[in-house]
């Protein structure tokens, strides 16, 4: 029999805000579509607030195929708020093992998924603000052997336009992290809006406005602004 402190050792609480559903029916539909995707161990849609409550193993990775299957049942589903922390890593001897840390790292309060970034020793940690604890990412790497620092960042926040349907948000995260000075890139179609992680200084506005027109979307908000997509060839009829 597992202890309730084992199973909270090892499973952790995400939250989603789910939208699309208009009735009991509905909702019900959610809960099951969560429910199906692989590991997750629990899940449970308020119907009043439309808010879904999933259960995870802490080493849970493939956040993004909740949403996926609640887009496959013609559903929206985002998290809420979501923040990234860049991580610059170091090691005494000059070895540091990414992979291995970041797989650490998942077991830290509010951390939805960490993964090297695409700068050397660095790692691009992606959590929930109401529950990330920096302070003990920092004591976990620590136990490691590792030195960190928190990189200084600027997170923008903008309205997208264009996107026909889900499959359209991951075009629009290729396309903003193709932009130099983008550390990290998320996009959702409903609501129809992006966040991007920068280095502090480096991002040219400019080019993440001239990058999206050119695959014909629209950014607005954050004095960043672009145009609309009028055909994607992700989306169906």
């Amino acid at each position: 029999m597992t202890s309730d402190s084992t199973q909270a050792e090892t499973v952790r609480t995400l939250t989603l805000a789910v939208e699309g559903a208009t009735d009991d029916q509905t909702w019900m539909k959610a809960t099951e579509a969560i429910g199906a995707v692989p590991f997750v161990v629990a899940a449970a849609v308020d119907g009043q607030t439309g808010v879904a409550t999933v259960r995870v193993p802490a080493g849970f990775t493939a956040f993004e195929t909740v949403e996926k299957a609640l887009a496959d049942a013609g559903l929206t589903g985002r998290y809420l708020d979501p923040i990234h922390v860049r991580l610059k890593v170091t090691r005494a001897d000059g070895t540091v093992d990414l992979p291995a840390l970041s797989n650490t790292l998942f077991t830290a309060s509010g951390v939805i998924t960490a993964a090297p970034n695409n700068r050397p020793n660095e790692l691009a940690v992606y959590a929930e603000p109401a529950g990330v604890d920096l302070k003990q990412i920092v004591e976990l790497a620590g136990g490691q052997g590792c030195q960190v620092e928190v990189l200084t960042h600027e997170t923008l926040e903008f309205q997208v336009q264009g996107m026909d349907c889900a499959s359209c948000a991951p075009e629009v995260e290729k396309v903003l992290r193709s932009v130099p000075g983008v550390a990290a890139a998320r996009a959702w179609y409903n609501p129809a809006k992006a966040i991007v992680l920068a280095d502090k200084g480096r991002l040219d506005p400019a080019k993440l406005t001239a990058a999206l027109e050119a695959e014909g979307f629209t950014a607005e908000g954050c004095k960043r602004k672009t145009e609309k997509k009028d055909d994607c060839s992700s989306c169906q009829d």
